[in-house]
């Protein structure tokens, strides 16, 4: 979609990107505290894996290490890592959750990308994502930033980690209602 109205229409397109291993610590240590960070510097590493290196994720898991003085870094990483998805929410405005934000790129998605998207978190982090869907729909998925150009010499497609277990989690039935298929 994002090809089409370029083409036709001009302008640019502007994707966001997950951070690095050392922009995402940045981001942590700027939010919670530089000396909090750096007190627990491996599980703060580990939490930013957790949330994917996704901005809006490591956010949701400051405001609840800010919000929760006396909460380990550690311990936060284990809970969140218990199921990512659900637990990266904002109670007080969950329009602002993971779940939400992810249901709305998801819910976009035509039943039959949504299904492709779904049987991409089915493989394996190995697996030839071109198993799961025609090649067409795969390039509609980077052009709605579900998947990635795999860099030149490697498979030619790449599902983000945190994507794949979002993927599962909506297959196992957590559809946000912004992704619920439409019944006519």
């Amino acid at each position: 979609m994002h090809a089409a109205v370029v083409a036709t229409h001009g302008g640019a397109v502007h994707r966001l990107d997950v951070l690095g291993p050392d922009e995402a610590y940045a981001l942590l240590a700027g939010l919670v505290g530089a000396d909090r960070i750096a007190a627990e510097a491996g599980a703060a590493a580990e939490l930013a894996g957790v949330c994917g290196h996704f901005p809006l994720a490591l956010r949701i898991a400051a405001g609840r290490l800010l919000t929760r003085p006396g909460l380990s870094v550690a311990d936060c990483t284990a809970w969140l890592a218990e199921e990512p998805p659900a637990r990266l929410a904002l109670a007080e405005d969950p329009r602002l959750s993971v779940p939400e934000v992810f249901g709305q790129a998801v819910g976009a998605l035509s039943p039959e990308l949504r299904e492709v998207f779904l049987r991409l978190g089915a493989l394996g982090p190995h697996a030839a994502l071109t198993d799961a869907g025609s090649g067409t729909a795969l390039e509609q998925l980077v052009e709605a930033g579900m998947l990635e150009d795999g860099p030149p010499g490697e498979p030619p497609y790449r599902l983000h980690s945190f994507l794949r277990v979002y993927a599962r989690w909506l297959a196992r039935g957590s559809l946000p209602a912004a992704t619920a298929p439409v019944t006519h």
